[in-house]
């Protein structure tokens, strides 16, 4: 069974081109030893640690290792190699079928996006994700993998993270599964998300929470962020090092939705068309106000005293949502 064939040509490692040349060797093998399917091999002068880490920088860099549940280790000191044992989430024939389907439901996607710059391909898959997976943590065996985001249309962030490198490395845009923390609602945990290079140009974008965030539309909040912007709610792991994202290409600055005073908001509520009825804009962290708690409730009521007698008749009413995180308002019109 060559289920290395599933495996796109020329596929972005960034996790393997910073290991040592041993390091490469115990990778080369125990991603061959995996793509076959073998029920037991050894891994030459490797300990246990040496193992599992290089086993994790395998399934974030090639997401078609998805069918790989676990591997069991056991080190032998006499010869100084490490026996491992994997255990599969499918059998063989279920695997073929899942990489097929996979496949066979993304290809049309891939074939429109190839032949188009960095930045539309990666703005392609960004809004493919957020337009068709759920946040959905569930007991099955594909949720924090590629396929249940791209097939089944369901994941966590580890699984949406897999995919947007999934679809990256079958457009040639390079792309690496970031691992750390996230904090959100005030509530911190484990946390995936990506680094894209766009013609060379490394960006933080966190497609889970984009896609968490979109409802009427879709949001761009952490879209091509720098690292001093994505480190304002996530925490990049020690054990995993990422290339500095020094550059920023802020969403709303780009398509002129970023207000550095309450002037520039101002005018551009009372300028909106009266056929807008849902738009989205982000304010500095800090704007006039000491905390974004204040700036937030300051902000509303600007929305409120300058949009309410231009755009809203009595019969109408709306919403604000707001990612305190980043200071982006999204206005509902009903």
């Amino acid at each position: 069974m060559d289920l290395y064939k599933y495996i796109p040509k020329n596929q972005f490692r960034y996790y393997y081109s910073a290991l040592s040349a041993h390091e490469k060797e115990i990778y080369d093998l125990m991603l061959i030893s995996l793509m076959n399917r073998e029920n037991a091999f050894v891994l030459p002068e490797t300990n246990i640690n040496s193992a599992f880490k290089i086993y994790n920088l395998i399934k974030y860099d090639v997401p078609e290792t998805f069918f790989v549940k676990t591997i069991f280790a056991t080190y032998s000191a006499v010869f100084n190699n490490t026996n491992i044992q994997p255990e599969y989430r499918f059998s063989q024939n279920d695997t073929i079928s899942l990489f097929d389907a996979t496949i066979a439901a993304t290809s049309k996607f891939i074939d429109r996006i190839n032949y188009l710059s960095d930045f539309e391909k990666e703005r392609a898959i960004h809004d493919y994700i957020v337009k068709s997976v759920v946040y959905k943590d569930v007991e099955a065996p594909y949720s924090h993998e590629a396929p249940g985001t791209l097939l089944y249309r369901i994941g966590v962030c580890e699984g949406i993270s897999k995919a947007v490198k999934w679809l990256c490395d079958r457009v040639d845009l390079k792309s690496i599964v970031a691992i750390g923390t996230s904090d959100s609602n005030g509530n911190s945990g484990g946390h995936a998300w990506n680094v894209v290079f766009l013609n060379g140009t490394p960006f933080h974008i966190d497609v889970t929470f984009d896609a968490t965030l979109s409802n009427n539309s879709i949001r761009y909040d952490y879209f091509n962020l720098s690292e001093l912007e994505i480190l304002e709610d996530h925490k990049i792991s020690n054990e995993y090092s990422l290339p500095a994202c020094k550059h920023s290409r802020n969403w709303f600055k780009e398509n002129n939705l970023f207000f550095h005073s309450k002037k520039e908001l101002i005018f551009y509520l009372k300028n909106l068309e009266p056929t807008v009825k849902n738009f989205c804009f982000q304010i500095p962290i800090f704007i006039n106000q000491k905390d974004n708690t204040t700036a937030i409730e300051e902000t509303s009521k600007l929305i409120y005293s300058n949009l309410f007698d231009k755009q809203l008749s009595p019969s109408h009413s709306y919403t604000i949502k707001y990612n305190i995180n980043r200071m982006v308002f999204e206005i509902d019109i009903h």
